[in-house]
């Protein structure tokens, strides 16, 4: 079970796996934020779905909303782009009026979420009261909560000021912890949205590189130099913690690395293994074997770069304990101890 056995070829799928992964999650990320804004065209949607209110008849006298006086603060817009720091800003504005996605905020920390619900309830107060020595008691907070209109959010936030007791730190964490409860579900939505530009981005990815699972099985199963020379690559990387922790390193080099030993990638000699399908023999044949690996890569790649290289690790603490093993039992028992 070593870099000539079975073990070795499915270390290096799983290492290929993750090189797509990480870069299929860049693209992704790419796509969605900056040209679809879905990040932030996502928490927007979670902050309306928590800070709902009952519906009512629209009309000229229609108060702004509870979602709609939140998204207005000033304290939550001063997370988007520049352009949204226009001048006059209205803390209660209406939903028509609300900037458009591109220039919303993408993230928010559960520490401004409350600041920015203190400060909706009582403007200009939610950075001493952050702090827990605020000019105004969790009594005015509840006050100034009871005017919101009526609906789910103004009755989770008077609870939250319920079980604060008086205690403001108390309910800015309270606030906090109902923020994160929606952050939660929001992460799935945002997931799903985005489940068919993670595939077609690993796909696009697997194109380029030409990732074929079923060629890169078949090559690693007969030529044992380059499946060390995986093998070798893959161990040198899965001692870093997570491909997230900024110590792993660039893409460029995984790629390079992988390249060099021509594990893959695309080449016009005739009857290669990593040749254009026009140049094989069967192109009928060679095109769908193609289309399948890379479709196979693609749909693995989906799962996300730190499942592959959790089980990356996983592997190569396996195969590390066969070898030990293996040593163990070859061993003369006189040199026991």
């Amino acid at each position: 079970m070593f870099e000539s056995g079975i073990l070795g070829v499915i270390i290096s799928l799983v290492f290929v796996y993750t090189i797509v992964s990480l870069i299929g999650a860049g693209v992704t990320e790419f796509i969605a934020d900056k040209f679809l804004s879905l990040r932030a065209e996502n928490l927007r949607q979670a902050l309306e779905h928590l800070l709902r209110d009952d519906p009512v008849p629209e009309g000229a006298g229609t108060p702004p909303s509870t979602a709609a006086r939140f998204l207005g603060n000033a304290l939550y817009q001063g997370l988007g782009k520049p352009s949204l720091q226009a001048p006059g800003t209205d803390a209660a504005k209406s939903e028509a009026t609300l900037p458009d996605k591109r220039h919303l905020p993408s993230y928010l920390p559960q520490r401004r979420f409350a600041m920015v619900i203190m400060d909706m309830l009582i403007p200009g107060d939610a950075a001493a009261a952050e702090k827990g020595y605020g000019e105004h008691s969790v009594s005015d907070f509840a006050a100034a909560a009871k005017r919101l209109p009526k609906g789910p959010a103004r009755d989770a936030i008077l609870a939250h000021i319920a079980q604060a007791e008086g205690d403001l730190n108390a309910l800015r964490g309270g606030l906090e912890s109902w923020f994160n409860e929606t952050m939660d579900r929001a992460s799935g939505w945002y997931k799903r949205k985005t489940r068919s530009i993670v595939f077609a981005a690993s796909l696009a990815v697997a194109v380029v590189l030409n990732a074929d699972t079923f060629m890169i099985v078949e090559r690693l199963s007969t030529d044992r130099t380059l499946l060390a020379k995986t093998v070798e690559s893959a161990l040198l990387h899965a001692e870093h913690p997570h491909p997230n922790a900024g110590k792993e390193p660039g893409l460029e080099a995984l790629v390079k690395e992988a390249k060099q030993g021509a594990l893959f990638g695309w080449t016009s000699e005739r009857n290669d293994p990593r040749a254009f399908p026009w140049r094989q023999d069967n192109r009928v044949s060679a095109f769908f074997t193609k289309l399948s690996g890379l479709l196979v890569t693609a749909l693995a790649a989906m799962l996300g770069a730190p499942l592959w290289f959790d089980i990356l690790n996983k592997l190569v603490n396996l195969r590390g304990t066969g070898r030990a093993e293996q040593t163990r039992r070859q061993k003369p028992e006189g040199e026991k101890s």
